[in-house]
């Protein structure tokens, strides 16, 4: 690089002697770091506060066979993005990188916070995710740039714990902005606070990178030879599969069946946030304190996931709140567990050499495990509830409704959240000449009890493919015995 660099001395046995950093003085690099944080903040913010917000979304928009795309289209476009940004950076540089995720986010922001169709909105958080997928994956290469090899676990824990920070701040954020303004303003608000990251960015002193030091492709097939990083990402994989389902999907069933607002929806959420935070913390514990190992830890931890969510999988409409939030945490202390766990592994067993690719490509199997697994529950939620509701309807209540008028209901369930709405449907009912009110009635409480039965599904589905990281925990060592394979 274009500044200074200082050999680190490095005491682990098999790695070299020698590291390279970029020396910056002290505010400067503060100033750095702050605004590199502060971006994947805001990034991660994003994903986590839209979750409280999607039930009102389809409620205005429609397109309920489509509930899952808008985060699945975001969550694929940052897998891809993620997976070539460190690559791209030796070329553009760290500083240009920042600058170029921060504005395809926020460009992505303001047209999916004008969206008038469901379409629309997927298509812009596609975008979106390009640029979010950027700005964190430029957050960890700026790690491994700025610090010396004894110092980038702290800091990779700073990136962590900002992490965290906005995984538990956005459900509720999202939740009383979707209640007290819209919808659009929980995506329209990343253009005035990006601004402002996006100008600290611009006044960042960086220096360009030196093509020489990242001469080496990255052999991001070989890598999956090593048996901790194969193991890891799968557990990886599963365990957000399970995060993101639950993020995605509970505040649906809060929303349209308990009839909770999207403020205390994304503070029914909290319980299983907090969760995924004490789950890390005790299983640094475990692995620190005791003589159980990390394959035991991830056992134990992909356990309490698939115990959790088939929990979940049992509310129904007579659920408390307060049980929703004791299931919702049983599986956060499995979800956290699980991925801290793989993640402390990975640094353990796998070579100095390879952390760079690795952590890379473990982020690029979170992004994409959110995206496949989100559309693929998405599809199972939409398929159950019509095999549902066509199961439970009487055939008197079929004949009495155009088959064309009862395909539109499925797609939207404004009804379910709307008194409006179902006044309209009532009148559309009366001008088929049938009893209006009783029809509407009836045909709510089957969409209800259909929706129950579906979000059931889902979490039933959820907990059979997250048992399968008990599975990939396994193949985890317990212990290190020297070698990296």
């Amino acid at each position: 690089m274009n500044a200074e660099s200082h050999p680190t001395d490095s005491n682990t046995p098999g790695e070299p002697a020698t590291q390279d950093f970029v020396s910056l003085p002290g505010r400067q690099l503060a100033w750095t770091v702050s605004g590199f944080m502060l971006a994947m903040f805001l990034s991660i913010l994003n994903q986590t506060s839209l979750t409280t917000a999607m039930p009102r979304i389809i409620a205005e928009l429609g397109g309920f066979d489509r509930y899952a795309w808008a985060s699945s289209a975001y969550l694929l476009a940052a897998a891809i993005s993620a997976l070539i940004a460190g690559r791209f950076s030796d070329l553009i540089g760290r500083k240009f990188l920042l600058i170029l995720g921060l504005s395809i986010f926020m460009l992505g922001s303001l047209l999916a916070g004008m969206s008038g169709s469901m379409t629309q909105l997927i298509a812009y958080r596609g975008m979106q995710g390009l640029g979010g997928g950027i700005i964190v994956v430029s957050c960890f290469v700026v790690i491994i740039d700025l610090f010396p090899l004894e110092k980038r676990g702290r800091f990779q824990g700073l990136a962590a714990l900002v992490f965290v920070m906005a995984a538990v701040m956005g459900p509720p954020l999202g939740g009383f902005i979707t209640d007290v303004l819209s919808w659009n303003w929980v995506l329209l608000i990343n253009i005035p606070a990006g601004s402002l990251i996006l100008l600290l960015a611009m006044k960042l002193k960086y220096p360009r990178p030196d093509p020489s030091r990242n001469a080496t492709s990255p052999d991001y097939l070989g890598i999956h030879r090593n048996r901790t990083v194969a193991a890891s990402a799968a557990l990886n994989f599963l365990a957000g599969f399970g995060l993101y389902g639950a993020a995605l999907f509970a505040p649906l069933f809060l929303q349209v069946v308990l009839g909770t607002t999207a403020t205390g929806s994304g503070g029914v959420l909290m319980p299983m946030v907090l969760g995924i935070v004490f789950g890390g913390i005790l299983s640094g514990l475990i692995l620190s304190m005791t003589k159980a190992g990390y394959r035991t830890n991830a056992v134990l931890s992909a356990v309490a996931l698939s115990v959790g969510m088939y929990l979940v999988a049992t509310l129904d409409q007579e659920a408390g709140l307060g049980r929703v939030m004791a299931f919702l945490a049983v599986a956060g202390l499995g979800i956290g567990g699980a991925l801290a766990t793989a993640n402390v592994a990975v640094r353990h067993f796998v070579p100095h050499t390879m952390q760079t690719i690795t952590a890379s490509t473990i982020q690029f199997y979170r992004f994409l495990s959110g995206a496949l697994g989100l559309a693929f529950l998405g599809s199972v939620l939409n398929l159950r509830f019509s095999a549902r509701l066509d199961g439970m309807m009487p055939e008197a209540l079929r004949n009495a409704f155009d088959p064309d008028f009862l395909g539109r209901i499925k797609q939207n369930l404004r009804i379910l959240v709307d008194p409006e709405a179902a006044r309209d449907l009532a009148a559309d009912a009366a001008g088929m000449g049938v009893d209006g009110a009783g029809i509407a009635e009836q045909l709510i409480v089957l969409l209800d009890a259909a929706l129950v039965g579906a979000v059931q599904d889902v979490f039933m589905v959820g907990m059979a493919v997250t048992t399968l990281a008990i599975l990939a925990g396994l193949f985890l060592k317990n212990k290190h015995d020297g070698t990296n394979t």
